[in-house]
């Protein structure tokens, strides 16, 4: 991502999609014995959201001044940004994988 409002941006966008996808699935099926499961899969999801969102830092702790000069600051801070958008991004695919699984769970098998 390029920046940290793009981020937290296409966060809320799946997020959204996921609920919605939960929502539709739920009054689609009127399924009275999963109504629970697919309100906890919308509830998990919108504390994915939260927790997410929260997660969406990518300051460096060190500062200019303890670099030789601002090319090596700002070549670190561009290392540390793109480990930090990386982690977010492995740990939030996991997530929703898991979120994913349990909504096909859900649905009905054909056979």
């Amino acid at each position: 991502m390029a920046n940290k409002r793009q981020t937290k941006k296409a966060i809320r966008e799946a997020c959204g999609h996921i609920a919605s996808e939960c929502i539709v699935a739920e009054s689609a099926l009127r399924n009275t014995d999963n109504l629970e499961q697919w309100d906890n899969i919308i509830i998990d999801t919108a504390l994915l959201q939260q927790k997410a969102l929260q997660r969406v830092r990518f300051a460096m702790e060190q500062k200019p001044r303890q670099f030789a000069d601002r090319r090596a600051y700002n070549r670190a801070r561009k290392q540390h940004t793109k480990a930090q958008e990386q982690q977010l991004s492995t740990w939030f695919r996991s997530q929703v994988e898991d979120i994913a699984t349990r909504m096909n769970g859900l649905l009905p098998h054909k056979g």
